[in-house]
């Protein structure tokens, strides 16, 4: 195999989510570089792994991945002129999204106006 570049749509709404998605990929050898892109939902892994398998081990984590791209990665660019505009500051990223917050329980309250008990 030869060293490629992968991207791939991941479904990550908060730093929690982030985590999970590069923990799960971090585990798989041969990869030289990750890089997240939060606001546009692309993960970017460039190395000699198996496609198929990055998508496996980020759908386990329970997010929705789309192989979008596969091919050999860029040449690094020449250095340009910082640019001395401020760039705006983007909306802070939540350290955790609804999705990541299940819990293991629900409560069901009925008042009809019987006493009642029930253990489910």
């Amino acid at each position: 195999m030869s060293t490629k570049k992968i991207d791939l749509k991941v479904n990550m709404n908060c730093l929690k989510c982030k985590k999970q998605v590069l923990q799960s990929i971090t585990k798989l050898q041969g990869i030289d570089s990750i890089t997240v892109d939060m606001e546009k939902g692309i993960v970017s892994v460039i190395g000699d792994v198996d496609p198929i398998q990055i998508v496996c081990r980020v759908r386990k984590t329970g997010r929705i991945a789309e192989l979008t791209n596969v091919g050999p990665p860029k040449k690094p660019e020449d250095p340009k002129k910082p640019d001395d505009k401020p760039k705006p500051n983007p909306d802070p990223i939540p350290h955790c999204c609804k999705d990541c917050q299940h819990s293991g329980f629900s409560l069901l309250v009925i008042d009809d106006g019987r006493p009642s008990c029930s253990i489910l």
